[in-house]
């Protein structure tokens, strides 16, 4: 997206569950998992998520973005079997939900969040992520 006028983070796209009594086990935040997971860890790893993405908001130092708003998030995959929509679409869940609680936007639905783009980034073993980028909405010019 546009360089000036963004707002850019970091996810991380893979998430550890700690176990007290076990070995902890680590998973990629996709639809697979959140289909078959269990309620509880899924609102664990929702708060988490949330919680990273508003600290990063913060240190940010982001302001409220007036108006609609689009989004493009890009996945740099660990595994090149991975599937592109999965993660992106949790990716969007959480960070629409915590943009806005953070007040970023005035709400995530259709009315304010005009457009949303995935794109594959490119292998990266050792730093699987997701990058999102938020801007005010332009629509297009003719």
């Amino acid at each position: 997206m546009a360089a000036q006028n963004h707002i850019h983070l970091t996810l991380p796209c893979y998430y550890t569950q700690r176990f007290k009594t076990k070995k902890d086990k680590t998973f990629l935040v996709g639809m697979n998992w959140y289909n078959t997971g269990h309620y509880f860890i899924k609102n664990e790893v929702k708060t988490w998520y949330t919680n990273f993405i508003l600290a990063e908001l913060k240190a940010q130092g982001a302001t409220k973005i007036k108006g609609d708003y689009e989004l493009a998030f890009v996945y740099y995959y660990k595994n090149k079997t991975s599937d592109l929509g999965n993660v992106c679409a949790v990716s969007s869940k959480f960070a629409n939900d915590a943009f806005e609680k953070y007040g970023l936007v005035v709400n995530d639905n259709v009315q304010h969040c005009k457009k949303e783009a995935y794109y594959v980034g490119e292998h990266d073993k050792e730093n699987p992520r997701v990058e999102v980028f938020i801007r005010p909405y332009k629509e297009k010019e003719n």
